[in-house]
């Protein structure tokens, strides 16, 4: 599993950037009208049902997941857009025997500028301060900084690469990167390390999607914290499973997912500790809007 603790930082890191349309075209710049300023919104929750504790008699435990993600593009010229968003994350874990957190946040903004090329975007920078925590409070505070970029290869191919800077993860600048296919009107492969996917969609308001992705974070226990005080945890959530997409009712899209959760990491890197969650089932439910 040591390749796994390599990449689980790398997927989470830009899974929120890279997991949406990717598929940017290259040198063709989006006319910006007058009409100028972009709403959006993501809410999104979701339940790992119990798994046991590996190497440890602490127990089984569950997770709720629950997170709400909005804000404005605001053009500035040509095909640039000032992005300013706010968002709030959750995980509350179940009762065990385990020295883990009951409750991890993040709480606050993302900050940055895109460049847009035939509608999608192409290239991003942004900073997200904020508190990254099992508490709210000034101590958790930090600002990861994430940019990617993508270009168009061929009509059906686009590559993309990017990395993220955080001063708190085990490897503060990560790189990542892929290629998405457009195989057809209807089939869609999204080779992305950060969330693997193959996409079908029979028409306009439907998608269906078979993948990986990865969820969690970096964060700072509290200095109250029972076990563990003042140490910097990677919680992280590796999952495969499958997902129906129901656009019919525009601006507004609704996506149902279910799948497994193969296993759940709790990792205190300052003190090389960690406590791993068996497999379990997982559903899950997403609403967003761009209007």
């Amino acid at each position: 599993m040591k390749l796994a603790y390599i990449l689980a930082p790398l997927f989470c890191a830009a899974a929120q950037v890279w997991a949406g349309s990717v598929e940017t075209k290259n040198i063709v710049p989006t006319v910006v009208e007058k009409n100028p300023v972009e709403f959006h919104f993501r809410a999104e929750t979701d339940y790992v049902g119990s798994g046991d504790f590996r190497y440890s008699p602490a127990g089984d435990q569950d997770a709720f997941h629950a997170t709400f993600h909005g804000g404005v593009n605001i053009p500035l010229r040509d095909a640039w857009f000032l992005r300013v968003d706010g968002f709030y994350d959750r995980y509350d874990f179940g009762t065990s025997l385990a020295p883990v957190p009951t409750t991890l946040h993040k709480l606050g903004a993302e900050i940055g500028i895109e460049y847009r090329a035939e509608g999608e975007t192409a290239i991003a920078l942004f900073a997200s301060p904020g508190i990254y925590g099992s508490e709210i409070n000034s101590d958790a505070f930090n600002v990861p900084i994430t940019g990617y970029f993508s270009y168009r290869l061929t009509p059906s191919l686009v590559a993309v690469v990017g990395a993220r800077y955080n001063q708190w993860g085990m490897y503060q600048i990560l790189p990542s990167g892929g290629l998405v296919w457009t195989v057809n009107d209807h089939w869609k492969v999204r080779g992305i390390i950060t969330a693997p996917k193959i996409e079908y969609t029979p028409n306009d308001n439907w998608m269906f999607s078979a993948g990986g992705e990865l969820t969690g974070g970096t964060y700072l226990t509290s200095k109250n914290e029972q076990n563990y005080p003042d140490k910097h945890l990677d919680y992280y959530d590796i999952r495969g499973g499958l997902s129906a997409t129901y656009r019919g009712w525009k601006p507004f899209e609704f996506q149902l997912t279910g799948g497994w959760s193969f296993e759940r990491n709790f990792r205190y890197d300052d003190i090389d500790v960690e406590y791993r969650v068996k497999g379990a089932p997982y559903v899950g439910f997403v609403a967003r809007a761009s209007f």
